[in-house]
């Protein structure tokens, strides 16, 4: 009697089974969903900055683009060293889940750390732009003392010449200090080299910041499929396919999880009512 009563309690206990912990399945599946929406955000953001590239927007425009993406939170994935977030319910694919979910998270932080490089690429674009602004002013102010040296040398001007020195830029140097439509010419021709230089210094930045939100946009691709696969198996069993049905779209697993607790119950009443007969008959038996 003792026995059977155990064993009612264990089969009443797997009845229940299921509705406890397919609402925690439902609710990982739910993050994940929130996830991958943000992820999908995050692409289409990628893909229009990408297309500011190509067609060669202004850089403060794209800067602002770059520093208004949303950093992901991917809290979610949990730690590599965390045990898998799907359970013993789906056989033989805890693991696979795992793993999906750290290369998810990996390939997030890679892809972050590709958002961090084009951004500091893009500070370095503005500064050279900035720099480029101010060669061209030295360079026009250059070419307006040339016009008036034809007549007389004049001086070069200090906060020019110190510009020159601090980067290490040639121009003549002159005894009197003043400088001829000439000399000035050589100052020109220095400026506009530098200026050149600049420009393709700028170009070359941009090629760099297209490279890095090509990786960006590549990694966030890859977090996205890997994910696919977690919410794609927790909607298996939020569903009840990997429980209670072989075709896909089955039947919904909570429904079928009370039908199943009912049957248990109805099934621990008839066995109850049996062995109440056999003692009771036993107990006459034992009388006469």
């Amino acid at each position: 009697m003792i026995k059977c009563k155990k064993l009612l309690t264990a089969i009443f206990v797997l009845a229940l089974i299921p509705l406890f912990t397919l609402p925690v399945y439902a609710s990982d599946n739910d993050a994940l969903k929130t996830l991958q929406k943000d992820l999908q955000q995050a692409i289409t953001v990628s893909e229009q900055i990408t297309d500011a590239l190509n067609e060669e927007k202004p850089v403060g425009t794209i800067a602002k683009m770059i520093r208004n993406i949303k950093e992901i939170d991917t809290s979610v994935l949990g730690d590599p060293q965390d045990a898998p977030k799907t359970g013993s319910m789906i056989t033989g694919t805890d693991s696979a889940d795992s793993v999906q979910q750290i290369f998810a998270k990996l390939q997030l932080e890679l892809a972050n750390a590709a958002k961090k490089n084009a951004s500091g690429q893009i500070d370095k674009i503005t500064a050279l732009q900035n720099e480029q602004n101010r060669v061209s002013q030295y360079l026009e102010q250059a070419r307006n003392l040339q016009t008036q040296a034809k007549d007389q040398p004049i001086p070069l001007p200090g906060e020019l010449q110190y510009y020159m020195d601090e980067k290490g830029l040639s121009y003549p140097m002159t005894a009197s200090g003043n400088y001829t439509a000439e000399e000035f010419g050589k100052v020109i021709s220095t400026l506009q080299s530098h200026l050149e230089k600049l420009g393709t210094d700028v170009q070359s930045q941009m090629t760099a910041v297209q490279d890095f939100m090509g990786q960006y946009n590549s990694y966030l691709e890859s977090a996205n499929a890997s994910m696919q696969g977690s919410t794609k198996t927790l909607d298996s069993v939020s569903r009840g396919q990997s429980l209670f049905s072989s075709e896909e779209g089955g039947v919904s697993a909570a429904p079928v999880a009370v039908s199943v607790l009912a049957g248990v119950l109805l099934g621990m009443l008839a066995m109850w009512l049996i062995m109440k007969r056999r003692m009771k008959k036993q107990d006459q038996e034992e009388s006469a």
